[in-house]
Order: C-alpha cells, then structure tokens, then sequence
C-alpha cells in the first residue's frame, strides 16, 4: 500500500463516502459530466440547508396541536349546582330595615354615595355584621323551600345543601350528588323550589325586577360565579339542563398558556381560574378598604368591614373593581389541567292544569323547578401537545439529511475519520517538511565548513 498523501485522502474519501454527489464527481471521467454533478450537488445542498432551516423555524415557533377525543363510562359524577334566589334578602320589615338594605343596594349597583345615616340600622340590631344579616335574611333552604329534590335512586333534602354568602345573596349548593349510570331526563337530578315571592324586597331602582333563580353547573372545587354565569329560570317554569363534560389538558409556557409552577392560591385548595379570580378581586377590596367584604368567603384573618366602610368600599373601590379587574390583569393564566362542565337549558311550564290543585295553594305562584342531567354517557378530553418534538426534529432532519443528500450516523463517522486523517496528515507533512528543510541546512553548512578548510590549505601551498 503507498504512502496517503493529502491528495489521496481527499481522493478516497470522495470515492468511497455514503454521502451522495462527491463520488459522482470524482469517478466521472467526461468534464461534463463532472459539471453536471457538481451543479446538481450545489443545488440539492441549498435545497437541503433551506428545508433544515424551516423546520429549525417551526420548532421555534413553539406550535401545538390539539387533538380531541370522546371516552365513554359506565357512570358519570355530577358536578356542582348552585341556586340563587333572584331575591337577595327576605321577610324585610319597612321602615329602618327597608331604607338599610336600599342603601346597600344603591351603593353596589351604582357606586353612588349614600346617606350613611339610614346603614346605622345594621350597627344596632347586628352589631355592625352585615354577613350576619345576610345569613339570617337571606333565602333559607327548608322543607318550606324545598318542595321536592329527587336523584335517580334517592331524594335530597335540605341538609344536602351548603349556603355561601354573595354579592347576590346567600346561595346554596349541591356539592356531592350521586352519580348516574345513563343519561336523560330520567336519571337526572329534580329539584323544584319555593321562592317565596311574597316576601322579595328587591328596590325598583337599584334591585331585581326578575322572579325566579339562577343556576349554575360547576365542577365542585370551583367558586360559582352565578351573578355572572348562571342560567335563568323564571317562576312557574321547569328548566331542564343539560350537561356536557370535558377535559381540558393545555401545554405549558412557552408552548401553551400555563404555567405549573404558579398554580398555587392561599385560600382555594385547587387552582383554576375563577377561583384565582376570585382571590384577587377580594385581595384587592381588602387591601384598599383594610378590611372584609361581608360577601367574602377568603378565610383571612382580615376583619369584617363595619357597616359604614362597607358602603364606602362599595362606592370607592368594589365598583371601580368590578368594572377593571379581569383575569389576565390579575394574571390567573389557565389551569394545566381543568374539568369544564357546559349547559343548555330548556323551559316548560310549571305546574301542569292536571296537578295545580293538588299543589298547595300559596305556592302555585311561587315554584321554581330545575332538572339536571347528563346529556351522554361519555365526556370529551381536549389536548394540547407540541406539534413539532426534540426527538421529532431530529428524526425531521435526520430524514431531511438522508433524503438530500444520503447522510445518516455512519456518513457522520466517515467526515469524522476524513478530518482527523486529513489534519494528522497536514501535520505530518509540515514535520516532515521542516525535518527535511533542517537537514538539508545542515549539509549545506557542512560542505560550506569543508569547501573553506580546503581552500585554506591550498593557499597555503
């Protein structure tokens, strides 16, 4: 075998590679054909750098894709319903207790001042606790009110039910219904309710003009938002809800819109948005007012707003709050993973000619029905992935490389083993070459030396 030169490294290399093009070039003996190759590589070599370059570009672009899919069950949990009263307090007395709650309801709707004078009533009779007004004044969930309440295989009774104090009144909900094993009308959940009309003290300026109650479906470790949220069913109707579940699973920053590592609150165990809502829309009226809203359910250790800085809140901050505040200006960023329950709902007349003399006569006027149920057995999961993976990249440029121009691993091992030999032997050469350039300076020298003792001597002679 001969000694390789940088000449015949290059020569075998060309020959030899996996990687295509370069040994067209080097066995084709015709010129043109030498052209022909040359071009050819240049071209597929661009077209090659411009298709690595948008998929590098792609991966940047931090995309995702969504993908949907149904996962049927033997059973379904139902979620959470909350009913509120369209009617915030009841059985109101005229006269002190009537200009109280009217003031009240002037300063929430319209962030108006008020006569603080006609609010004292609350500081006398409930030393000074709104919230315990409203607890005792708000609708109350009793066999009265509860007319009937049945499951598929049981009923329900007011016991079920757990009140929450909001800016509506006081709420009840039915957290932990039993789960169903079908869908439909008939294996849902029937309530139907007393709303007392005859005792509604709602303010023809500033207060409701509507009857009935707003219901909201909510997964149970959300807060409801029924003021804003809930669906309407008026007196003498039956609404029949239906309801659909979903999964939701999004990406995290920057691929998706959540972020794992700030799904933490101080006062709700489960993060999501409403709840994060929730916490900084009552975070920013306790910081400003320095005390609590007799609405909130924030577990601090803040004390209750007395009457007056009750109303000076609500005409001040709550208002101006209510109008500003969002989600995205309180950064509550989606949850990672959430349970979305939608509903639509459907009305029928409530009671029917057949049964209205069998109903008691003084709640015929005042019923209020809702029925929830599951529209199908089986809830949809939605998804979001990264369209373009780490691993989905590489094999997108390996097969790029390789559909190209040939080039996979072992192509890489070759242009590896080309370089080093290609160095080794550049280096090798300049030694080689200075070794040689160094002997020869010093033959030169010697005979130099030799060329001038002779002529000494001959001078000599």
């Amino acid at each position: 075998m001969g000694k390789m030169t940088l000449g015949k490294i290059r020569k075998s290399f060309s020959q030899n590679t996996s990687c295509h093009g370069l040994p067209q070039m080097y066995v084709s003996t015709n010129k043109y054909q030498r052209i022909f190759w040359g071009l050819t590589t240049l071209d597929v070599f661009a077209i090659l750098v411009a298709m690595l370059t948008i998929r590098i570009m792609e991966y940047n672009q931090n995309k995702t894709t969504t993908t949907f899919s149904e996962k049927y069950v033997e059973k379904m949990d139902f979620p959470a319903i909350t009913i509120c009263n369209f009617n915030n307090f009841f059985n109101i007395e005229e006269g002190e207790e009537r200009d109280a709650i009217d003031e009240l309801a002037k300063a929430k709707a319209s962030g108006t001042p008020i006569d603080f004078e006609k609010i004292k009533y609350f500081d006398t009779v409930y030393n000074g606790s709104i919230r315990e007004f409203a607890i005792e004044k708000g609708w109350q969930m009793d066999e009265d009110t509860l007319v009937y309440c049945f499951t598929e295989d049981d009923e329900c009774l007011p016991h079920n039910f757990t009140y929450s104090i909001t800016e509506i009144g006081k709420c009840w909900t039915y957290k932990n219904p039993p789960a169903t094993r079908r869908a439909g009308t008939h294996h849902g959940i029937s309530m139907v309710f007393n709303i007392h009309q005859d005792e509604y003290s709602e303010n023809v300026g500033w207060g409701n003009w509507e009857a009935g109650v707003k219901v909201q479906i909510h997964s149970p470790h959300d807060v409801p938002e029924v003021d804003e949220l809930g669906l309407a069913v008026p007196v003498g109707y039956m609404g029949f809800i239906s309801v659909t579940k979903k999964e939701e699973k999004i990406m995290y920053e920057p691929w998706g819109g959540c972020q794992p590592d700030n799904e933490e609150l101080h006062f709700y165990d489960t993060y999501s948005r409403p709840n994060c809502f929730k916490e900084c829309f009552q975070n920013e009226l306790e910081e400003y007012c320095e005390c609590k809203m007799y609405y909130s359910e924030n577990p601090s250790l803040t004390q209750e707003c007395t009457p007056r800085e009750t109303v000076d809140c609500l005409v001040n901050i709550s208002y101006f709050a209510r109008s500003y505040l969002t989600p995205t200006n309180c950064e509550c960023q989606p949850p990672c993973h959430s349970t979305v329950y939608s509903s639509s709902i459907s009305y029928a007349k409530l009671p029917n000619k057949a049964v209205e003399d069998d109903v008691n006569e003084g709640q015929v006027s005042d019923l209020a029905g809702i029925n929830v149920y599951f529209e199908r057995m089986s809830y949809t999961i939605q998804e979001e992935s990264k369209a373009v993976t780490r691993t989905g990249l590489l094999s997108d440029l390996g097969g790029q490389l390789g559909l190209w121009i040939g080039i996979s691993i072992v192509t890489l091992f070759e242009f590896i083993q080309f370089l080093l030999m290609y160095c080794y032997e550049s280096i090798a050469t300049k030694l080689r070459r200075k070794k040689g350039s160094q002997t020869s300076n010093a033959a030169q020298s010697t005979t130099n030396k030799s060329d001038t003792r002779l002529g000494f001597s001959q001078d000599n002679v």
